[in-house]
């Protein structure tokens, strides 16, 4: 904890009060006014240290990674992130482009993309344990993902 957080009440009511003023009973009393700043004051740590994890998650894999393992399987800590395979895709050009069309003979399927859905689907695999499998988990699971991954940036939930 920041030191500037750090705040003992009790010993700052003791030192508030002139040393004359400084009996059992008036601290005891003056300790009982002070509890709604007191559950203020707990509030605030509460903020401010969840906030503080949570400006410490950045887009990066290891840091997604660590705090996904961290919320959802702190135990084993088996999730994984991998890049998404995007190198099978065939781009086509459209009549506009007055480029020429070339698909390959080979018997396997095409699949059809436009050059932005080409070069922009950079994508991640979050590979997760199937204990994790059910909706509520998924719900949670997807909005963390979504929280602090980069904007446009596509993701699959894998479950093994």
């Amino acid at each position: 904890m920041k030191k500037a957080y750090d705040v003992d009440l009790k010993k700052l009511v003791v030192l508030i009060l002139p040393t004359f003023m400084r009996t059992e009973k008036l601290i005891a009393f003056i300790w009982c006014l002070i509890v709604g700043i007191r559950t203020v004051y707990f509030k605030l740590l509460a903020l401010w240290y969840d906030t503080d994890k949570e400006m410490e998650v950045t887009p990066q894999v290891f840091s997604l990674r660590k705090s996904l393992n961290d919320y959802f399987d702190s135990v084993n800590r088996s999730i994984r992130i991998e890049d998404a395979e995007l190198s099978d895709r065939a781009y086509i050009f459209t009549e506009g482009e007055n480029q020429p069309v070339y698909l390959d003979d080979d018997d396997e399927e095409v699949y059809i993309y436009t050059d932005d859905e080409l070069h922009g689907a950079q994508g991640f695999v979050v590979i997760v344990p199937e204990t994790l499998n059910n909706t509520a988990e998924t719900a949670r699971l997807k909005a963390m993902i979504n929280k602090y991954k980069l904007a446009g940036t596509k993701y699959i939930i894998r479950y093994e």
